[in-house]
């Protein structure tokens, strides 16, 4: 079995340190390697700036889930949706209404903005198709199918069924369902995948998407965190896994009874399927994230791919954004479970996570900012805890 590729992993005269966090996986486009490669977007990635209010926003996401949203219509001009399905709601989340404040206004524009700039169908060429993976970073659809969710205006349910529509065809990923080189391979890794817009499209009409869903959300689950459920650390980190248990979740949930399979005939066992999903994120939850948590709330791991600037790798550090990741896959699961252990287990993972977080360094709210008199931070650290094999401690208060 190929290891799991990330980004920039193990390609020859690459350096690690400068594609560790890229959205693009230079493994599948091996002559895309130009400093031309979406340069600003990734120096926007490397900005303390941006690292923060990624923060804020996954943190923000962690809040109790109660639907705030606006009740949601019979119908909307006879259209059958997915985010008119109650079950969807449990995929797109808690909503507010939409109102006039920076943050509804800059996320609507940039909705529309994407949407547009989504074509109907992907490039091939390697240059023009990383900018539409870039453009897909995390999950365009799922995030039009939020807009629509929002506004009820059905320019965001077109975006978001067209833009679903054509990361379906991704040419060396999907390819409408027909690509799947597991378990020789790995592609595309987890934060790539945009489960959550796939899904949704697949309950706003697109039935045929649910096999390869499936295919991959069980694959990818098992090979990072059912496979690692033993093991005495961290496997890569929190990211990749955090993102699998997400969509073992949701699967768990929304996964139909019966769905139509790639190579003909129908699968008739999803009720089994949910069930095994339900006991496998339940299990890895308490067994694996709640054992290795640290008793201070943290989680830490090494990194070997990562090179730091003083040529180490990294060694016991934690970076907050992807805990943020990992505590809003277990507050799903939280949702979705009814065992009583479970979900005590999951609400102390997340109690001590949250204060941790915000109390112990990693939210950096009493440093005063040099140059700005009277201002303080209000931002987090993208690394804390740990540091390299070259220094231990590098990274011990924050870097």
């Amino acid at each position: 079995m190929a290891l799991p590729q990330r980004c920039g992993f193990a390609i020859p005269g690459v350096s690690r340190k400068s594609t560790r966090d890229r959205p693009v996986t230079e493994v599948e486009h091996p002559m895309v390697r130009g400093a031309k490669q979406a340069s600003g977007l990734i120096r926007l990635f490397y900005t303390q700036r941006f690292r923060s209010a990624v923060l804020i926003v996954v943190l923000f996401s962690l809040l109790p889930n109660i639907m705030f949203g606006r009740p949601i219509r019979a119908d909307v001009g006879g259209l059958q949706t997915a985010a008119l399905n109650p079950q969807a709601d449990f995929i797109i989340g808690p909503q507010v209404p939409t109102g006039s404040s920076w943050f509804d206004t800059t996320e609507l524009d940039r909705a529309r903005a994407h949407g547009q700039a989504c074509p109907t169908t992907p490039p091939t060429d390697p240059t023009a198709l990383n900018d539409f993976i870039l453009l897909n970073y995390y999950d365009l659809p799922l995030t039009e199918y939020i807009a629509y969710s929002r506004t009820q205006d059905v320019t965001f349910l077109n975006f978001a069924r067209k833009c679903a529509d054509a990361w379906w065809q991704h040419p060396t990923w999907i390819g409408q369902g027909s690509i799947r080189p597991w378990p020789d391979s790995s592609t595309p890794p987890p934060r790539h995948a945009g489960i959550g817009g796939l899904i949704l499209r697949a309950m706003d009409g697109r039935p045929e998407m649910w096999d390869w869903i499936n295919s991959y959300t069980r694959f990818h689950f098992d090979l990072w965190l059912k496979k690692r459920i033993s093991d005495p650390q961290l496997y890569y980190g929190v990211r990749e896994g955090a993102f699998a248990l997400h969509f073992a979740t949701w699967l768990a949930k929304v996964l139909p009874d019966s769905f139509p399979l790639q190579a003909g005939g129908t699968e008739t066992n999803g009720a089994t399927l949910r069930a095994q999903y339900l006991a496998d994120i339940e299990a890895v939850s308490t067994n694996y994230y709640g054992r290795l948590q640290q008793t201070d709330g943290s989680w830490r791991w090494n990194d070997p791919d990562y090179i730091d600037a003083d040529g180490g790798s990294l060694r016991g550090i934690m970076q907050p954004f992807m805990v943020g990741l990992l505590l809003n896959a277990l507050i799903e699961v939280h949702r979705l479970s009814t065992n009583s252990t479970v979900k005590a287990s999951i609400q102390n993972q997340i109690t001590k996570a949250c204060r941790h977080l915000y109390s112990d360094g990693p939210y950096r709210k009493d440093e005063t900012v040099i140059g700005l008199t009277g201002q303080r931070w209000r931002a987090f650290w993208y690394f804390y805890h740990g540091g390299t094999s070259v220094n231990p401690t590098k990274y011990e208060n924050g870097g």
